[in-house]
């Protein structure tokens, strides 16, 4: 890779671990010699000389550069694996202290929208609420499948988990080799064949894809539609969580008390979907 390349990839490498456009140049300038000063640092980068000792200053503070203390100042960069070391440590701070702030907000939010019912567009996204769904689940996991294409290996992998926690996990499809692929997989779940109108529905209209209920608190209910010209087809999902959510409401109505003799009994046919 020529030199130049290969400064321009570091410069914006570092920018992605945290450093400011002026702090990664600053680094890369002060690793191409064994020490230097303001005057040639500021030689080997574009970073404005009047900027040098703040930028190196913020670099020390980080871990990353030495300073010795003379007349002028001298300024040595750590070896580069320490310094990604120190750079990524800092940079999985904050994205922790960024998760847990997040959490506290996400957590003063909920009871004030937990009534609502949210969308979900696209297959991605319904694929990866409806795992954030599964790993919720601390006593019950609840799902449907229409067919087997929509049972991913990351469905294989959520209901594994939620099995190895203890989690009561029950499965349902009308695809009868997804059934026989799920008791194998999954001796100690429940398995269930449903009985789904909605299922014969006409693709272009769209039909249920996958139902996802943990704990009979949160659940996400998606649809397949096919997209007309394309020959392929689009999922998107509703989604909702909270005791007085009116999608749980109305699912708890309905299949509530039919899944505790179900756990109880093992009886699939008292389950009325």
């Amino acid at each position: 890779m020529p030199e130049d390349s290969a400064l321009k990839q570091a410069i914006t490498e570092l920018q992605e671990l945290g450093l400011t456009e002026y702090e990664a140049k600053c680094f890369v300038a002060v690793s191409r010699v064994p020490s230097g000063t303001a005057k040639e640092i500021s030689e080997l980068t574009d970073v404005p000389r009047s900027r040098i000792y703040d930028v190196t200053e913020s670099l020390h503070e980080q871990g990353v550069v030495e300073i010795l203390e003379g007349t002028p100042r001298e300024f040595r960069a750590v070896s580069p694996d320490l310094a990604v070391r120190k750079l990524e440590r800092e940079f999985r701070d904050h994205l922790d202290a960024v998760s847990e702030a997040m959490e506290m907000i996400t957590t003063a939010q909920d009871a004030e929208t937990d009534s609502g019912v949210w969308k979900i567009q696209g297959q991605e996204n319904v694929i990866e609420r409806g795992q954030q769904i599964a790993a919720d689940s601390d006593e019950e996991l609840f799902g449907l499948f229409t067919e087997d294409t929509v049972f991913t290996e990351d469905c294989f992998q959520q209901a594994h988990d939620a099995i190895e926690r203890g989690v009561t996990v029950i499965l349902g499809s009308p695809d009868e080799g997804l059934r026989e692929e799920l008791r194998a997989e999954f001796p100690e779940a429940r398995i269930w064949e449903p009985n789904l109108e909605w299922q014969t529905v006409s693709m272009t209209e769209g039909q249920v894809s996958r139902l996802v209920m943990a704990d009979r608190d949160e659940i996400m209910i998606a649809t397949l539609e096919e997209q007309m010209g394309s020959g392929g087809y689009r999922e998107d999902a509703i989604w909702g969580w909270g005791e007085t959510n009116g999608l749980l409401l109305v699912m708890r109505r309905i299949i509530g008390t039919h899944l505790d003799e179900f756990e109880s009994t093992g009886d699939t046919a008292r389950i009325p979907l």
